[in-house]
């Protein structure tokens, strides 16, 4: 089975917990208390006209692979402070237009400039949204490398006038390979993961009484919240790179005990469904020296948890940070629960 699919798995009965009712694949699921309505339900409901506008307003976006283009359609556009949901992202059981070869190279162009730019494969069509970043080989491009079958191609962009806008298209993911022994044992493991154990939650700092630990305390209604944040696109307009803000803002850490096999981390934010948060997550053996996973932002499709991937992942660590970036609305920044999945 996908590793991917079986992640998601254990995170659906780790974030949901006992509270929940499957009524049909489609239906409803009620989470913590809160309902999670099905991808086409969600958001904001917007008139023909209105989103006709968004469409207008939003800055464009094209794919280029094998020198053809292809039309991105816009799925969340922020502008003067306000998030719309504009077209929600295709599930997969309608036709793609495009196969994608595992270690191509696609990129990306625009009717402006944006001045951050990272690209996903998601997947929307399952219990909680999962996430895989893709490897940045340009400013632009980016290769193919993550899981196989018909998953959404995402890109999130951040314009210098203050506007966010991420973007989707349906493809058809195809050609994943491993190489190594390494790589294939390390692969292994995540073919039957399971929710690692977390011995020791500590964060940089707080703004309330939730501490740290609420974050592995299977209570979505528990958040820990940094005590200051960075307005991600006023930072981005006056620096350029969302990357300068590495370890100037709020991290939460958390131990596993004892080397184990990462291979995908789980995260509920708070208010998930009306914001997007920037975070980067770093891994270290000894809690002193971390290096990067990777950047990643959550998309709000709905309140609950999603599960994010990185191309180094599956890896060997013991400790993972999580730096909050900041919240695309200003906001402090809050996470309800973090989980790791592993072996």
């Amino acid at each position: 089975m996908n590793k991917t699919i079986v992640s998601k798995k254990i995170l659906y009965k780790e974030f949901i917990g006992k509270k929940f009712l499957v009524i049909n694949a489609v239906l409803p699921l009620v989470i913590a208390g809160i309902l999670v309505s099905t991808i086409i339900a969600h958001g904001q409901t917007q008139t023909r006209e209105t989103v006709a506008a968004l469409q207008q307003n939003a800055p464009r976006a094209q794919l280029i692979y094998n020198n053809q283009k292809y039309d991105m359609s816009p799925f969340i556009f922020v502008n003067n402070g306000s998030l719309n949901k504009i077209q929600f992202p295709a599930l997969a059981d309608n036709n793609a237009k495009l196969r994608l070869q595992e270690g191509s190279k696609i990129s990306f162009q625009f009717n402006k400039r944006p001045i951050g730019l990272d690209a996903f494969v998601v997947d929307y069509d399952g219990d909680i949204p999962s996430l895989h970043v893709l490897s940045k080989a340009g400013p632009n491009t980016f290769e193919v490398k993550g899981p196989q079958g018909f998953f959404n191609l995402e890109i999130h962009a951040l314009f210098s006038d203050g506007q966010y806008t991420s973007y989707t298209m349906l493809a058809d993911f195809v050609g994943r390979t491993f190489s190594g022994s390494r790589a294939s044992s390390l692969q292994e493991s995540c073919d039957t993961p399971i929710k690692l154990q977390v011995t020791g939650v500590e964060a940089s700092n707080q703004k309330d009484m939730n501490g740290a630990a609420t974050v592995s305390d299977n209570n979505l209604g528990t958040i820990w919240s940094a005590n200051k944040a960075i307005n991600i696109l006023s930072s981005a307009r006056n620096h350029g790179l969302v990357n300068n803000f590495l370890n100037k803002n709020s991290w939460i850490q958390l131990d596993l005990g004892t080397e184990r096999a990462l291979c995908n981390i789980g995260i509920a934010f708070d208010n998930g469904d009306k914001s997007v948060s920037f975070f980067t997550v770093q891994t270290s053996m000894d809690g002193i020296q971390f290096r990067n996973l990777g950047n990643a932002q959550s998309t709000p499709i709905n309140a609950g948890a999603s599960l994010y991937s990185f191309p180094d992942l599956p890896d060997t660590v013991r400790y993972i940070r999580i730096t909050n970036l900041g919240d695309i609305m200003g906001a402090p920044p809050g996470i309800a629960e973090v989980i790791a999945v592993g072996k």
